[in-house]
């Protein structure tokens, strides 16, 4: 059984777990789920500008539905396009996450560096907040 999408709340859930996890030094868990974390807060925001779903909630359009590298400029032309230019103020130029990729569940333990998981938590962070300013001003 498939449940329906949630965007905000699996953006939460992959959060915490990879704050669990970088605490634990588990990098490679923790940089994967950073990525996912975001990749679902940039998807709660478009979501609540307006991003068309399906029946389960999931986007209706393929370019919505990518991976947070290949998201994230569909993510500001989207949010430039709703006249929410705001929301893109504390986000990093380009993408962060042009690293990352879902395929590094497969890597060995290891493989991700300090420095690149530091620079994708940073930018989930960035995200958290944007979704937290998002829900507060009633649109996630």
């Amino acid at each position: 059984m498939t449940l329906p999408a949630d965007f905000a709340t699996a953006h939460r859930r992959h959060w915490k777990d990879a704050e669990l996890l970088f605490a634990e030094a588990r990098l490679g868990n923790a940089d994967h789920l950073y990525g996912f974390s975001a990749e679902c807060g940039l998807k709660a925001v478009m979501l609540g500008l307006g991003m068309s779903v399906d029946a389960s909630g999931k986007p209706t359009r393929r370019k919505h539905a990518q991976h947070v590298p290949d998201l994230w400029p569909v993510f500001e032309t989207f949010v430039e396009a709703r006249g929410a230019s705001r929301r893109l103020r504390d986000l990093p130029s380009g993408s962060p996450f042009g690293d990352w990729s879902h395929h590094d569940r497969y890597s060995a333990t290891g493989c991700a560096s300090p420095d690149s998981v530091n620079r994708h938590r940073e930018a989930a962070r960035i995200i958290r907040r944007l979704v937290q300013r998002a829900e507060q001003e009633g649109t996630p």
